[in-house]
């Protein structure tokens, strides 16, 4: 009888199908850290900056991670991951921005319908509901709506609506004046 039993150590590689199982449940788990930091925020807030921040990570840490890894496969999908997610969701979030002042347009129009009948500006936009804006208008394709800043300033009013970057700085305003809409980034 033979107890000569070998061991493998601890932290030795493993073979097998395990392998596949344990790499495919980390691949499950960049898939969900992506899901939630890029396309979950864009569904929620509309905004994406933390897609932003996640492309920017991925570039910067991803591509020192894949040349210390030396290529693996396993690190080259979880970057492509994370590029992906990441790459698509900014590139959709700002073509949807690009059409925010046309969905925004009815407003604009409904305070200078205010301002027509009344001979002043309203004091804020409640004052437009149902009368001259029977309801909001959907400005992006989420389920919070980005705030809109309305007020007015030496009697004359401003309305901005926050860019999905996501920050109180980069906004569009509608000048009342020239009648268009303008970017403050």
């Amino acid at each position: 009888m033979n107890d000569d039993v070998s061991v493998p150590p601890l932290f030795a590689p493993r073979s097998g199908p395990s392998d596949s199982k344990n790499e495919g449940g980390k691949l499950g788990f960049t898939w969900f850290f992506a899901f939630f930091f890029c396309v979950l925020p864009c569904l929620l807030w509309g905004t994406a900056f933390f897609s932003a921040a996640a492309l920017l990570g991925s570039l910067l840490i991803g591509i020192p991670a894949l040349l210390l890894a030396r290529g693996s496969d396993k690190a080259w999908r979880r970057f492509t991951i994370w590029l992906a997610m990441s790459f698509v969701t900014v590139f959709l979030m700002h073509a949807v921005d690009g059409r925010l002042h046309e969905r925004a347009a009815p407003i604009a129009i409904a305070i200078e319908a205010f301002k027509t009948e009344a001979g002043h500006y309203p004091e804020s936009l409640d004052m437009l509901v149902p009368k001259f804006l029977a309801e909001y208008p959907t400005l992006r394709y989420s389920l919070i709506q980005p705030y809109l800043s309305y007020g007015l300033q030496e009697g004359k009013p401003y309305l901005r609506i926050p860019t999905v970057s996501g920050d109180q700085f980069a906004n569009i305003e509608y000048d009342f004046d020239k009648k268009v809409w303008k970017e403050n980034l």
